[in-house]
């Protein structure tokens, strides 16, 4: 018998506004640049992309897209 494995998506654990802030937080303390823009990725998938992030927030599509660019084209390219 084979075990069988699926791909962690941390985006579908970040339901509500705690449980982001716990995950940025997490990221922020290993003061990792590319961990704290990975996180901040998931947050915008979790969130909807960043159109939905942009409507709910007082931040610009523009800063959120030139925020996570960081994160690489693979990355922020599906949102």
């Amino acid at each position: 018998m084979s075990l069988k494995t699926t791909e962690f998506d941390p985006a579908e654990y970040l339901t509500d506004r705690e449980s982001i802030t716990a995950y940025l937080n997490d990221a922020l303390e290993n003061e990792d640049a590319r961990g704290v823009v990975d996180a901040l990725a998931d947050v915008v998938r979790a969130r909807g992309g960043v159109d939905r992030l942009a409507q709910d927030s007082s931040v610009s599509k523009e800063t959120l897209t030139l925020a996570l660019r960081e994160a690489g084209p693979e990355t922020w390219m599906l949102y």
